[in-house]
């Protein structure tokens, strides 16, 4: 655990270029949950000038925030109340500090000017699937929620981080592929089309027919991408796929819904659906 006061690292936001040092600290105490923050004359100064982008906040006081909460507990105060529970206290909060620090670095590797969530090309999406490794070492080793370091990763990136759903979809993706390859297929999808694949079945098998679908028959026919990812979100008649045959595609739908094979002529219909599209 952090010695002395409670830190928290943040963003530091432009509209603190120009005010005055009341009106800074009074911003570092809100982030601060009420406490009153750790400023010498050179950050603020930075501050002012707009030179910095963030900052480690500190309280005035010892202590540390109760992990999970904006609760502070003052050095003095931590043998009152807290007995025995006191050492696991600190021992989350040193998880907790785990954390911030990795979350933080992984921001930086990922994020949407590192890798842009459209750009076309294998680069983009085998970069998802390499966050997605990593964000699974990391909950392995540490044991923590997979839930919770995805929230942490879009609570803690700022202007340029991605979403939950994004962090979800990586990690979904290497969950599914975990020893895929450079050069395998999945790579040269968007990442609509990747999304709209991970959710629409979570079963590996299901996956695996409906990729091999879309490798095999539509992208080849020259299928708009984002065309694949309507039909396999569903039924939506604001949607151009939809305003063809939706019956016919309603019960194609539900037919891979339910992780049955299309037969061979139903794959050439549903294949002539998506060609109808480029005239």
């Amino acid at each position: 655990m952090t010695k002395g006061g409670a830190t928290r690292k943040v963003s530091v936001p432009g509209r603190l270029k120009g005010k005055t040092d009341p009106q800074i600290k009074e911003w570092a105490r809100e982030e601060l949950y009420g406490q009153e923050a750790l400023l010498d004359r050179d950050t603020l100064s930075k501050i002012k000038r707009g030179e910095m982008k963030e900052v480690l906040l500190r309280t005035k006081k010892s202590g540390f925030f109760l992990p999970g909460t904006n609760q502070f507990i003052e050095a003095s105060d931590m043998s009152v109340g807290f007995g025995e529970d006191l050492d696991e206290v600190e021992k989350e909060m040193e998880k907790e500090e785990e954390d911030w620090a990795w979350v933080d670095r992984e921001n930086k590797a990922f994020n949407q000017d590192t890798v842009p969530e459209s750009a076309p090309g294998r680069f983009a999406m085998r970069q998802h699937w390499e966050h997605g490794k990593r964000v699974y070492e990391y909950v392995e080793a540490s044991k923590r929620s997979l839930r919770k370091i995805h929230e942490l990763l879009a609570k803690r990136g700022g202007p340029k981080a991605y979403g939950v759903m994004t962090h979800e979809t990586a990690s979904s993706l290497y969950a599914w592929k975990p020893d895929a390859t450079p050069e395998d297929p999945v790579f040269d999808w968007t990442w609509h089309v990747l999304d709209a694949v991970l959710r629409f079945s979570s079963e590996n098998s299901m996956r695996e027919y409906v990729a091999e679908l879309i490798n095999t028959d539509l992208l080849p026919s020259n299928a708009p991408q984002q065309s694949l990812s309507d039909f396999l979100r569903g039924l939506n008649d604001k949607k151009p796929i939809w305003r063809k045959d939706a019956v016919f595609l309603s019960e194609m739908w539900s037919k891979l819904k339910r992780g049955e094979k299309l037969t061979g002529e139903e794959r050439d219909r549903l294949k002539q659906q998506f060609e109808l599209l480029r005239h």
